[in-house]
């Protein structure tokens, strides 16, 4: 089922209201066969979503309008337009690697077309996009590179937090992501993630084992039946 779109995608495709322009930088006649097969079913499902080539090498004028941050877009990238809104989809990130191998390299496992393309379908079409903040200022660590990958596919904005300026946690904050904190919350702080919490507010909390106790941050979980524990398995 390498080419089948999944039933999430037929359902984005079929309550679509606005068209969907998808462009594809490529040489005439360079196309890549497998993401063309993928695209072509998105345009046979609906009759919003259009599809065209644009060579960047020859017209390089059309490309720069999408150009974003300073950075080129190469051959073999997708644009996905609705509107005035817009998402580029580099090559790169229409394939899933691993890195399984002795010598930690790339390698190719499988398309990553769909989740892409449904993904960028969602963020030009969406009025309002998720923001998740991440709390900064006691030392947390710094949100892994596969989960902000997979934030970003899902059209997540990540905004950094520090609650020590801020008076609360924002209102459009879909959730609160604390990463490995090395310091304790102040008792200011903590109110203010309860305050949050309290009002339907959605927290994450990925805690390492540490020799110091953070009493905020167990008095914080212990409200919601949560308690950290100075325990090692060892295999």
């Amino acid at each position: 089922q390498m080419f089948s779109l999944s039933d999430q995608t037929y359902k984005v495709l079929d309550n679509l209201q606005d068209d969907i322009k998808i462009i594809g930088l490529y040489e005439t006649g360079k196309e890549d066969q497998s993401v063309m097969e993928i695209i072509d079913r998105y345009a046979k499902r609906s009759k919003k979503v259009t599809f065209s080539t644009i060579d960047p090498e020859r017209y390089p004028q059309l490309v720069m309008k999408y150009q974003k941050d300073g950075k080129s877009l190469g051959v073999g990238s997708l644009i996905v337009e609705s509107g005035d809104h817009f998402k580029l989809i580099d090559r790169y990130d229409l394939v899933n690697y691993s890195f399984s191998n002795s010598y930690n390299q790339p390698q190719a496992q499988s398309l990553a077309v769909e989740q892409r393309l449904t993904g960028a379908i969602l963020y030009v079409t969406s009025e309002q996009l998720p923001v998740v903040y991440t709390l900064v200022g006691h030392g947390e660590e710094s949100i892994p590179y596969e989960i902000k990958n997979q934030l970003d596919i899902e059209n997540y904005t990540i905004e950094e937090l520090n609650l020590t300026t801020e008076d609360e946690v924002p209102e459009d904050a879909h959730s609160l992501l604390i990463i490995s904190p090395k310091r304790d919350l102040t008792k200011d702080e903590e109110e203010k993630i309860r305050d949050y919490l309290s009002n339907q507010g959605r927290a994450m909390f990925f805690m390492k084992l540490m020799k110091e106790d953070l009493p905020n941050f167990q008095s914080l979980l212990k409200s919601y039946g949560v308690a950290l524990q100075h325990t090692i398995v060892v295999e």
